[in-house]
């Protein structure tokens, strides 16, 4: 295979100068038959961040295919996980799009963006998990810190998207808000005022 170096020269011919003899077809179908040593060989050739057309890397299709140990065997070689494709999504959104739990933990993990943007609709992690009704999904991204209020590019929230898709359990956890908060500190500021008033 051709150095890695001439990606830069042509970006509508980047994967076939990046793989050369390698091609990207034969690169996946050595990753989703398990060629673990196919692909290593490919991968020590074109480098682990390699694209292909699409801007896709081998990350990204692991992650939407939901292999977890290829996908850490991709981070353990040096694999970026918050690389974009051409339309600016990550390997997390590909993840967390089609609901491969483990596979979004192991990203989270690893230093994932949760509140990445792609670029063509402005959609995050958070919203495609809850428009697809990935609610385990949902739930993971919260508590890695994922912004419930980030609007994509028509000003929908994850919960508008949530909302759009009928699914309740998605909506109830996207739907505790601040104000839930305070009911429960007001609750607890009451409960300390009684208690100084019977002493």
């Amino acid at each position: 295979c051709l150095s890695s170096t001439y990606y830069m020269v042509d970006q509508v011919t980047a994967a076939s100068i990046l793989f050369g003899s390698c091609r990207m077809d034969d690169f996946r179908e050595a990753l989703q038959e398990g060629d673990v040593k196919g692909v290593r060989a490919m991968l020590n050739r074109v480098g682990v961040n390699s694209r292909d057309e699409f801007g896709m890397t081998p990350l990204m299709y692991v992650s939407e295919a939901g292999h977890l140990d290829r996908a850490r065997a991709l981070i353990d070689m040096g694999a970026d996980v918050n690389a974009r494709e051409n339309e600016g999504r990550t390997p997390l959104m590909f993840a967390s799009h089609v609901g491969h739990v483990a596979v979004v933990m192991l990203l989270i993990k690893k230093g994932a963006d949760v509140n990445a943007v792609e670029s063509e609709k402005h959609y995050t992690a958070l919203m495609l998990a809850a428009m697809e009704g990935q609610a385990l999904v949902v739930r993971l991204l919260l508590m890695a810190g994922a912004i419930k209020g980030m609007k994509d590019k028509d000003e929908k929230t994850a919960l508008e998207h949530a909302r759009e898709a009928d699914n309740s359990e998605i909506v109830a956890m996207l739907s505790v808000t601040a104000a839930a908060g305070g009911r429960r500190g007001r609750s607890r500021r009451g409960r300390g005022r009684r208690r100084t008033h019977r002493r």
